[in-house]
């Protein structure tokens, strides 16, 4: 079993950016900036981040795979805790998509859904970020990105 996660919007994001950093010393900026901040009050109390966290604690996934919409990246790592499956499957995809792949930066890091699956199941996890240029990306670049993203969901079933 594997789980994808899509964040094409910003206003449909899952942010577990609060569990993560409530965990962890804070890192993410996003905890600190109220500008920023997209997750809830405490760890899991958004019902579309309680949503996917119990979505994954009631199933046994092998791997996930999070969709964003910017950059034209591959994350794959988190911490001491990451499986070096996380890393041969960012490669794949990154030879098959063109992606480069990223460690992130500032706000971008520990407190994503990636973050949250690498440490908390010890098993493979990417964010995949479609997209160059303009945020929200324009329907008009939504088309060719897909054909990509088509091509990595497939890779990631069978790698």
């Amino acid at each position: 079993k594997i789980l994808f996660e899509s964040s094409l919007h910003p206003h449909n994001m899952i942010c577990i950016c609060r569990p993560v950093c409530s965990r962890f010393p804070c890192v993410n900026k996003c905890c600190r900036d109220a500008n920023l901040a997209v997750g809830g009050n405490a760890p899991e109390s958004e019902p579309e981040t309680k949503a996917i966290t119990n979505l994954c604690k009631r199933n046994n996934y092998e791997r996930a795979i999070a969709f964003h919409s910017q950059g034209r990246e591959i994350y794959c790592s988190f911490g001491k805790h990451t499986p070096v499956m996380s890393f041969r499957l960012a490669s794949v995809l990154s030879q098959a998509s063109g992606y480069n792949i990223s460690v992130p930066e500032d706000i971008a890091t520990g407190g994503g859904f990636k973050d949250w699956f690498i440490e908390k199941f010890r098993r493979p996890a990417l964010t995949i970020e479609m997209g160059k240029g303009k945020n929200p990306l324009p329907l008009s670049d939504f088309e060719p990105e897909y054909n990509i993203m088509l091509n990595m969901l497939c890779l990631g079933v069978i790698v």
